[in-house]
């Protein structure tokens, strides 16, 4: 059994090495040995050994024994085996899914003249939004859905809706902009729910994917109005005084 899991591991991970399988449950020699004395299986790799645990190099374990002697290439095979081998045993289908998570510092507010006066109700405004991937790398790009929705006196609105092409590295930042008119009798401390959603499969964990944050709104200012009660004359000739 464990002659073909070797071959099948070496094969799905592509090692061009020769590997060898031994059935040497009676040795004594090496660190696997007190596993099987216990009665734990146990599988110990080896570089160039018999079937019974001796090294087939005659500089093995001599002052010979010295790194211009070693196969690179084969050892870098072998740590791939074993890393590829316990993967097998722990279930491991590849890498972890992607997360991607919002938080309250992921959405930037942008509107014309914020620089030096705030935002007005019923002005445009624009969240750029950067979500972090927590997960792992994105192979393909996913089509994720975002949403963005406003507090209205206790109700949630739909402020703008659409899709967002998003692939990232493990810990990369996804980034997008959305840009809508706020409404003209809604002002002061504005909660707003943000959310990023992915399509079907692409994430396990979707607890983080949306986020509410608040938008500072200032009332509409007041128009000016002009008094006519006294009317200004006309510009005429000037008296001299």
């Amino acid at each position: 059994m464990a002659r073909d899991l070797l071959a099948s591991t070496a094969q799905a991970a592509g090692i061009a090495s020769p590997i060898e399988a031994y059935d040497a449950t009676g040795s004594a020699r090496g660190d696997h040995a007190p596993f099987w004395q216990a009665g734990i299986p146990a599988v110990m790799q080896a570089d160039a050994q018999d079937g019974k645990g001796n090294p087939r190099h005659p500089d093995y374990h001599t002052t010979a024994d010295t790194l211009g002697q070693v196969d690179i290439e084969q050892v870098c095979d072998n740590t791939r085996l074993a890393v590829a081998y316990l993967a097998m045993f722990a279930e491991v289908q590849g890498e972890a899914a992607c997360d991607i998570a919002l938080t309250e510092g992921s959405v930037e507010w942008q509107w014309e003249g914020r620089a030096y006066r705030p935002l007005i109700a019923g002005a445009s405004v624009t969240a750029v939004v950067r979500a972090i991937n927590e997960g792992g790398s994105m192979p393909e790009p996913a089509t994720y859905t975002y949403r963005i929705a406003y507090d209205d006196r206790g109700t949630w609105r739909l402020a703008a809706e659409g899709t967002t092409a998003v692939q990232v590295a493990a810990g990369g930042i996804a980034e997008f902009a959305a840009s809508w008119a706020t409404s003209g009798d809604i002002y002061g401390e504005v909660p707003y729910l943000v959310s990023l959603l992915p399509p079907a499969g692409v994430e396990d964990d979707l607890a983080d994917n949306s986020v509410r944050v608040s938008l500072s709104v200032m009332p509409p200012r007041p128009w000016c109005a002009t008094s006519t009660s006294s009317p200004i004359p006309p510009a005429g000739p000037t008296r001299p005084t």
